[in-house]
């Protein structure tokens, strides 16, 4: 092919189909993906994507990697809850109950008192100042000096009434849609969202037409820029083949147009890349593309965007020196308005540049977050999963660096499917590869407690380099790790249960006893332990119900079992009075408040300054999630049980794993309703768990109503919330008397 025939302005699909080769190489007549900064360019931005084990990884913009947590709440049993500091049940908002607003061209105001105001004076529309949510500021809000709000109403038809109101009145300034009330957008970790979607176009750009004095050199020229071995501004420009001059007093001449050049190029970036300062090599700059600053294009596309939904305030806009193309990332409210904004607009032209087109593609994204220990464990399979994600997937990863013991991981991408197969295998080898021996799972009762087992199996991870996952909960063993060591540790591990001679035995505390759980945390465990032995005794706080783990024989169990049953005695409480920290008996410094052993890894400090091993931070966050109560809370275990301090919903953000947060919310929420079966009940229907709200029984006398006030909207059964069973709409006390009348 002859090397100065033009190139094609269409991408090369053998380019982008082949990972970055093209079997024509550099003479291929079409552009590469890293020339107009394509799909992959899009989905791994080179300053943002940070690779597994990456030696240089980079800070990360909050935004990126956590979830906005203002109501933290999340959509379980198909209502939506608002937890509060200790996990407590806030409120519980059911789906069909309320609706929402989104009010624009607000004058500028403080307060929502004032807007509380200034509504009920345009509209005479009373709205309570606890309904209204002040937007942060966007860019165009700010110059407009205009706010926006978020309008909450306690009815399923007011927020449509109202935009009525606001779009029938000509003098009013206003602009009113409806919107996802904000106790509905539940966001969560380990949940793939479609909210986001990025959009993109080329920057602007100019055409240098370059004058030399014979063929020679315009040919020279020609093919540096044409290779790519002299570029601009760091970006490769298309060139166009040397043409003679169509100047009269010029036609000696040639020529070279080059094309898609940085707009803020000039001739003397051009003299300085040819390094030439001939005189009679002429160089003319041409028009940019279009006229039209980042901060008015981000304005213009945000406006078209707004036609199909509201937007969430958060936005982010990419405009790296070395890329042909600006990006702005937005999140809307409602996914399905996500969804409509990419089919219309994607491939439009801009508003802006008649030529130019717009790039519109909707991401899914999920967010996780896992203990440092176990991603640095996991790293070898992470590095070839992410060489396959980023060959075949085109999924994006973003990776913090450790902080408080965790790493928050975002992944990325515009095809659904390949964010959910992606994220499935991540969650396969963080999980570790369950160790089986015979059909069944590898245990040993040692490792109930921190008994000899335990320790060598500890040694053994030293060892040999792997980390092993024991659950004590569900008796499994999973072993992350290089996979080279995976035989030898497997080997050596079915050793150790082979070996053991303890048997594992259980004391049930009964959910009844009040009095149980602190009777233990008070000193009654440590005393247990001083007598059969530091190394066979195992407090399971997490369990339900909670129960004494004995690891050894059945003469260790009688002993555990004659202290446990003599707790009331006088001598008992005596024994187990209760004890400074650090004292005979008690955790000394650096040791865990539950276990009273050194914590594995990286302790948990509380702020309220007691120490736990990971393991025992999240079984005490289960336990209080599943103690019953009439309003569950998490708190600290610490000073023999008595301090009770509330644990915020930061702090055990900070201080679990993603996974396990949210175990502990739907645990809570399960106790939550349990304890409150007046309240809130279970859809009736066999395997249906849609939670609603209970009404009162009606008066003797009233009119029954004119149609259930439950349809279930899992399983489709219109239910009677008054007496939870399906009745047409027969009114309760009438079908009563039916079911009598059909008796006798």
């Amino acid at each position: 092919m002859d090397p100065r025939f033009p190139l094609h302005p269409a991408e090369c699909g053998n380019f982008k189909r082949g990972d970055g080769r093209c079997s024509f190489g550099a003479n291929c007549r079409f552009l590469h993906s890293e020339l107009t900064d394509g799909l992959k360019g899009l989905l791994f931005p080179e300053h943002q994507a940070v690779q597994f084990r990456s030696r240089e990884e980079k800070h990360i913009a909050q935004d990126e990697l956590i979830i906005p947590e203002e109501s933290w709440v999340r959509h379980l049993k198909g209502v939506f809850v608002t937890f509060g500091a200790g996990a407590t049940i806030a409120s519980v908002a059911m789906p069909w109950d309320s609706s929402a607003a989104r009010i624009y061209n607000l004058p500028r105001v403080s307060q929502a008192s004032s807007i509380s105001a200034y509504l009920d004076r345009q509209l005479s529309t009373q709205i309570p100042e606890s309904d209204i949510y002040v937007l942060p500021s966007s860019r165009s809000s700010v110059r407009n000096r205009q706010f926006e709000v978020d309008v909450t109403m306690n009815d399923p038809n007011s927020a449509q009434e109202l935009v009525k109101v606001i779009d029938s009145d000509p003098t009013c300034k206003l602009r009113a849609e409806c919107v996802i009330p904000r106790q509905h957008r539940a966001a969560r970790f380990n949940e793939i969202s479609r909210n986001k979607v990025c959009c993109s176009w080329h920057k602007p750009t100019r055409t240098f037409t370059l004058t030399f004095a014979d063929e020679s050199t315009a040919w020279m020229v020609h093919d540096e820029f044409f290779h790519g071995r002299s570029v601009i501004f760091h970006c490769r420009v298309l060139s166009r083949r040397p043409e003679p001059s169509e100047e009269e007093d010029d036609a000696s001449k040639w020529t070279v147009q080059i094309s898609r050049v940085p707009e803020l190029a000039t001739e003397r970036d051009f003299e300085a890349v040819l390094g030439m300062t001939d005189p009679q090599v002429v160089i003319k700059r041409g028009p940019a593309t279009y006229d039209c600053s980042l901060e008015n294009a981000i304005d213009e596309i945000i406006k078209r965007l707004l036609h199909f939904g509201p937007l969430d305030a958060a936005a982010t806009t990419s405009s790296d020196s070395q890329s042909r193309r600006y990006k702005l990332t937005v999140r809307f409210v409602d996914s399905r308005h996500a969804a409509d904004a990419v089919r219309e607009l994607k491939g439009s032209r801009l508003p802006f540049d008649s030529n130019g087109m717009l790039t519109v593609q909707q991401l899914s994204t999920v967010r996780t977050r896992i203990p440092d220990h176990v991603y640095a464990a996991a790293a070898q399979d992470l590095d070839a999963l992410y060489a396959a994600w980023k060959k075949d997937f085109f999924v994006s990863t973003i990776i913090s660096r450790p902080h408080n013991r965790f790493r928050k991981i975002r992944f990325e991408g515009q095809v659904h499917d390949n964010v959910v197969a992606a994220y499935a295998a991540f969650e396969s080898i963080v999980a570790g590869e369950l160790l089986k021996e015979d059909g069944g799972t590898l245990w040993s009762a040692s490792f109930a407690t921190n008994g000899w087992g335990y320790n060598r199996m500890r040694l053994l991870e030293k060892q040999l380099g792997v980390l092993v996952l024991c659950d004590r909960r569900q008796r499994t063993l999973r072993m992350l790790g290089p996979r080279e060591s995976f035989g030898a540790a497997r080997y050596e591990i079915a050793k150790l249960c082979s070996l053991d001679p303890r048997c594992e035995f259980s004391i049930g505390l009964d959910p009844a006893e009040a009095g149980a759980l602190p009777w233990l945390l008070a000193g009654g465990y440590r005393y247990i332990r001083d007598t059969v032995g530091w190394d066979k005794v195992a407090l399971d706080v997490a369990s339900q119900p909670r129960r004494l783990v004995i690891s050894g024989s059945e003469r260790d169990l009688q002993v555990a079992q004659t202290h446990w049953n003599s707790r009331h005695r006088a001598d008992a409480a005596a024994a187990v009075a209760p004890q400074q920290e650090g004292a005979s008996g008690g955790p000394l410094q650096n040791e865990c408040t539950l276990c009273g052993f050194k914590p594995e890894y990286c302790p948990i400090q509380t702020h309220c300054r007691h120490i736990y091993c990971g393991a025992c931070f999240e079984a005490m966050c289960l336990s209080c999630a599943g103690t019953p109560a009439r309003t569950p809370a998490v708190r600290c275990y610490g000073d023999g049980g008595r301090c009770k301090q509330i644990l915020t919903l930061p702090a055990m953000q900070e201080r679990l794993s993603s996974s396990a947060l949210e175990r502990v919310f739907e645990r809570m929420f399960t106790t939550f309703l349990s304890a409150n079966s007046d309240q809130y009940r279970y859809c009736p229907t066999s395997g249906c768990e849609q939670v609603y709200r209970v009404r009162a029984a009606l008066p003797d006398g009233a009119e029954p109503p004119s149609e259930f006030e439950f349809n279930c909207p899992q399983c489709l059964v219109a239910i009677c919330s008054r007496c939870h069973v399906s009745h047409d709409t027969i009114h309760c006390p009438l079908l009563e008397q039916a079911e009598e009348l059909e008796d006798y």
